[in-house]
């Protein structure tokens, strides 16, 4: 089974009138790293082309030229969220001054309170 690449994302979107928005090739790319930084899709490497030919120094040389269109592919993840996969601490950008006294604690974070009233 073969994995659509971008080119062929945007041919499907192009055709189904997924979006109202003209997009390019390169935003189908921008939104496919999005979903891939989510976790929601996976990139998968991209076949090589393999060149034979020969090297200046009169014998051959093997160079492995990489294709610059990704394969994507869906990743099959638990339905059910967790609060603790969204918890504020992770990504705190003041989290090394935290502490149980001072200006920054946990008791005064407005983000650990939203947190915790799941």
């Amino acid at each position: 089974m073969a994995y659509p690449k971008s080119s062929g994302v945007h041919r499907h979107i192009s055709a189904n009138g997924i979006s109202t928005v003209a997009l390019s090739v390169d935003h189908i790319e921008e939104l496919l790293t999005m979903l891939v930084y989510d976790g929601k899709i996976e990139r998968i490497a991209p076949a090589f082309e393999v060149d034979m030919g020969g090297g200046s120094g009169g014998g051959r040389s093997l160079g492995v030229k990489p294709k610059t269109d990704w394969m994507y592919r869906a990743l099959r993840g638990s339905n059910i969220d967790s609060p603790f996969t969204d918890i504020p601490c992770g990504r705190c950008p003041v989290y090394d001054r935290c502490s149980d006294t001072g200006a920054i604690t946990p008791a005064k974070c407005e983000y650990l309170k939203t947190w915790l009233s799941f």
